[in-house]
């Protein structure tokens, strides 16, 4: 998960490839995104493995993740060679070594935090993904979730499809353009498109799409490698450009929204006790917009007792006590909101809904 800080607090520039649509952050010194990932990314399942509502049904990202990639492993043969990029702590890499504990595991991520050799089916590599770390080692199984956004998109899809056996499976989780609001706001989000044209850059390199599972904030597809699917030419998608851009603006526009609905709600109930619901995305979004955040708590079940940029997170049990005198502001991905708002108003807190 992203920290919710703007792209422009990191000397940061955004651009439009008028190409193909990719909307793309630079940043001054050059090397400051794989300072962030090698020193300060946080892997752990705490920040990472976010609760998403899906069909209403709510649970852990990783879960639904990790599931739907393991169920589509079951047919596969009893040997073979597996690779996971960006492995972070480490636990789907894991979780495949001991269902198949006859094939060869590799993973890799860059994160001082990163899982080290702690499973002795799997084998960690401390570094970023580079296809010459694996020159000659095709694999049948390759894993790439939350990296595409972070790296660039196309050349990461090439590496991964020239270290790909012929019908090898992989799995992709990525943020698009449609499922991500805050997408002008996220500055590790650094490469950002439609569905549409992602699923192109598959087809250019011979990734081709079997299965795409809802995650919620994010989108999986469980591929298969197919070398003579390969397009050849250039990623060119000139007629998404002003799609891409319009959207891109409208969420924008949305958050200028959000902001005003919560100054307007603000001076509705002047006097109260201001509480945020979910030391998440959405929220690390907006106390950032407000630039001066006026929340006085933020209401987390599982992240209690520390601080969300800079204000205290006290747990839901803890809010019920002070309930009479506080409104709680929710702000949230639109499937969450019905399940959150039912739980609070169950508690008898006054609830201002932003999105």
């Amino acid at each position: 998960m992203s920290d919710g800080s703007f792209a422009n607090d990191f000397g940061a520039t955004q651009s439009l490839c008028r190409s193909c649509g990719c909307i793309f952050i630079t940043y001054q010194p050059a090397n400051r995104l794989e300072k962030y990932f090698s020193e300060e990314y946080d892997v752990s399942d705490e920040i990472q493995n976010c609760q998403v509502v899906v069909s209403g049904n709510r649970q852990g990202k990783h879960s639904l993740i990790h599931n739907s990639l393991l169920d589509s492993c079951l047919g596969l043969p009893s040997n073979g060679r597996f690779l996971e990029i960006a492995c972070g702590n480490g636990a789907l890499s894991e979780k495949f070594a001991k269902a198949h504990p006859s094939w060869e595991c590799l993973a890799i991520d860059p994160s001082n935090q990163s899982a080290r050799n702690s499973h002795d089916k799997v084998h960690f590599i401390h570094d970023f993904f580079d296809p010459a770390l694996f020159r000659g080692e095709n694999f049948d199984v390759i894993v790439a979730h939350g990296i595409l956004n972070r790296t660039p998109t196309l050349e990461m899809l090439r590496g991964i499809s020239s270290i790909a056996n012929q019908n090898a499976l992989i799995s992709i989780e990525i943020v698009t353009l449609e499922n991500s609001i805050f997408a002008p706001y996220i500055w590790d989000h650094c490469y950002t498109f439609l569905e549409e044209i992602f699923v192109g850059y598959l087809d250019y390199c011979g990734i081709i799409v079997d299965k795409r599972v809802d995650c919620g904030p994010t989108i999986q597809f469980i591929c298969r490698f197919d070398k003579e699917m390969a397009i050849g030419n250039n990623a060119g998608f000139p007629e998404m450009v002003e799609s891409s851009l319009s959207l891109y603006q409208d969420h924008i526009a949305k958050w200028e929204l959000i902001k005003n609905n919560f100054l307007w709600a603000l001076a509705r109930n002047e006097g109260k006790k201001i509480a945020l619901f979910g030391a998440g995305l959405y929220n690390a979004v907006l106390i950032n917009i407000l630039k001066e955040p006026k929340f006085d708590f933020v209401i987390d079940e599982v992240r209690s007792g520390r601080f969300f940029e800079g204000i205290e997170i006290i747990s839901l049990d803890d809010a019920v006590e002070n309930k009479e005198a506080m409104v709680v502001f929710l702000c949230s991905r639109p499937s969450n909101l019905d399940y959150i708002n039912e739980k609070l108003e169950a508690k008898g807190f006054k609830v201002e809904t932003l999105l």
